[in-house]
């Protein structure tokens, strides 16, 4: 692809050409914009919930983007660098050290500026992208970099992965990796061993500790970097101070304290720019559901007879897995399953007011108590 032709698609992802996010159209994109909506809801609760569709439409064209930039190297001469970047530069020019990141922005241009720098470097990714990406980065990288050297990619969920890891390291390879995936570390992380409780935004989560912990057992210090946008032509990417590993605690010990402090430094960026971080489809794996307040308990004692209604979008959603369906309690991940006809009627309330007539008294009473309709 040429520049041309990378400049000319990147404007057309920007201006949504490229981008369906229909989700009358698309029962598992629908799906996955409920359980956005609800992390978003949990963790971020100043955000309006009316506000959650547009943001993931937004999310979604960041992830397109970002998958363009990967493809070309062009992309190198957006990138604007703050923070510690000549300290982090100067630092893997004489060692290696676990660089860690976020699927934030544009995250993949890191790997450009890698090798831009000559910073030899593996990355931890997870087995579909290694195995569909590797390859491909693998030319690029010795085209258009001059690498004789090959690119090297781990698959994270291989068994022997913690071990080619502290291999990389010894050859004096630092390691690329992406905190925040739910691969990896098991898919369910909560239920993994390799995983530590830390605060976040509004609540906890379960992130993975592995990072932290391969840092204090290889004696490598962790530098986090987090990529945002602050334009279609400026990429950002921010690099923290390295974080050393302090062998005078236990491993465990420095590992949930490490993986809290990289997680703090990555918080108000998410803040400022909740829409690029892709990780919000699957935020819910990281947390204990059964922490969050189920629905309810207190009901609506009283209901207008008559008037306009749509559906209480700050607590609930909608979504099917073939032909089940169900009413989805966002603050507590609780799903409820209904019949086809209150499905198509709750959904069709989430985009346009129902009147009281369309609804049977003795199902608009039990909704309605339940908050899950309130008055348009």
């Amino acid at each position: 692809m040429s520049k041309k032709q990378y400049l000319a698609e990147r404007k057309r992802i920007a201006a949504g050409t490229l981008l369906k996010a229909d989700l009358s159209q698309d029962d598992t994109l629908n799906r996955t914009f409920n359980f956005v909506s609800a992390n978003l809801l949990n963790f971020l609760p100043g955000i309006p919930a009316d506000t959650h569709e547009a943001l993931f439409s937004q999310m979604l064209m960041h992830q397109q983007l970002s998958m363009l930039d990967y493809h070309h190297p062009d992309a190198l001469n957006q990138v604007r660098t703050e923070g510690a970047y000549e300290d982090a530069i100067a630092l893997l020019k004489n060692r290696p050290a676990i660089i860690c990141t976020f699927h934030m922005g544009s995250n993949r241009v890191l790997n450009h500026m890698l090798a831009a720098a000559g910073i030899p470097f593996t990355v931890v990714a997870a087995n579909h992208i290694a195995r569909g990406e590797g390859e491909a980065f693998s030319q690029m990288y010795a085209r258009e970099y001059n690498r004789q050297q090959p690119f090297t990619v781990i698959e994270a969920q291989q068994p022997n992965a913690g071990l080619q890891m502290l291999r990389e390291l010894k050859k004096g390879r630092s390691l690329l990796i992406y905190i925040d995936g739910n691969t990896g570390s098991g898919d369910d992380t909560i239920h993994n061993e390799n995983r530590t409780r830390i605060d976040f935004l509004n609540g906890h989560i379960y992130a993975r500790s592995g990072v932290a912990y391969l840092s204090h057992l290889a004696n490598v210090p962790v530098i986090p970097v987090v990529s945002y946008r602050t334009s279609l032509n400026c990429i950002r990417l921010r690099i923290e101070q390295a974080i050393y590993p302090d062998t005078t605690v236990s491993r465990k010990q420095y590992a949930a304290t490490a993986t809290q402090q990289i997680y703090n430094a990555f918080a108000p960026l998410l803040q400022q720019y909740p829409e690029q971080w892709e990780c919000w489809m699957y935020l819910h794996k990281m947390v204990d559901c059964k922490a969050f307040t189920g629905a309810d308990a207190v009901q609506q004692d009283t209901h207008p007879a008559t008037g306009a209604f749509h559906l209480n979008k700050s607590r609930y959603g909608v979504f099917n897995i073939g032909n089940e369906w169900y009413l989805f309690h966002k603050q507590s991940y609780t799903s409820y399953p209904v019949n086809r006809d209150i499905y198509q009627l709750l959904f069709k309330s989430f985009s346009n007011a129902v009147q009281r007539e369309e609804i049977s008294s003795q199902v608009f009473e039990q909704l309605y108590a339940h908050k899950v309709f309130i008055q348009a």
